[in-house]
């Protein structure tokens, strides 16, 4: 070790320092020129480029995949859209469909209720066309009963009033006296009868014309004197036809 201190010392350490700044220096051009070949030269930019391509494929690929996504999103988006406004159609639908069936009962009720105001009307009326029908039933009958004891009364007074009658249009009787007048025994006077339902008289078409036909009838309503009545009748006639007599 002294040895080696010694050769170290003065110019021996100086020559010794240079010679190792030599090898230094040189070791130091070659790494420089590997690396000036290798990194700095055409392999560096080879390599820059890989890494660029390599770059751009990646963004691409995450460009293209975020592109993916965007439009499922979007799709996504208008089934959501869709699909809202069929529920908003749906629920609009069922909202008017509501709607309808609360009017449809109320029509249905207010149908039930008149139909059974219908009923009712139809059983009253039914009701009363067999009530009308059986009073009717009963009012021909008197009808046709008067009608026979107008009859008898008239076969009575045929021969000493010289009266005829005969049925007319309108449910009407119509009686003619003759020999009213014996200066023209062929004159006739005539007037019409008529029985109501209610069995009251009606009186018209006097031929000739008389006065007194409205005292006559309602005397005729109030006794129900039918005989009094057509003797009044006769003697109007003779006094309308000889009026100095």
């Amino acid at each position: 070790m002294d040895a080696i201190n010694q050769d170290l010392t003065g110019q021996s350490l100086q020559d010794f320092l240079q010679s190792e700044l030599t090898i230094l220096c040189s070791n130091l051009d070659e790494t420089y020129s590997v690396l000036s070949q290798k990194w700095i030269g055409t392999e560096l930019k080879g390599h820059l480029e890989r890494l660029d391509q390599e770059q751009e494929k990646k963004i691409k690929h995450y460009q293209d995949e975020i592109g993916s996504h965007e439009n499922n999103i979007k799709k996504i988006q208008d089934l959501a859209k869709n699909n809202q406004k069929a529920l908003e159609d749906q629920v609009q639908r069922l909202t008017d469909l509501r709607q309808e069936l609360k009017i449809l009962t109320t029509q249905t009720q207010s149908a039930l209720q008149q139909g059974e105001q219908l009923h009712s009307e139809i059983s009253n009326t039914q009701q009363n066309i067999h009530h009308r029908n059986e009073a009717l039933k009963g009012t021909s009958q008197d009808t046709e009963k008067t009608h026979k004891e107008l009859e008898q009364a008239l076969g009575f007074y045929r021969d000493r009033l010289d009266v005829q009658f005969q049925k007319i249009s309108g449910g009407r009787l119509q009686y003619c006296f003759s020999s009213v007048d014996k200066e023209n025994p062929d004159v006739t006077c005539c007037f019409c009868l008529k029985i109501n339902g209610d069995r009251t008289y009606t009186v018209s078409d006097f031929s000739p014309e008389l006065d007194g036909v409205q005292e006559l009838e309602e005397k005729l309503n109030s006794t129900n004197d039918l005989r009094s009545f057509i003797v009044a009748v006769r003697k109007k006639f003779v006094k309308a036809l000889n009026p100095s007599k």
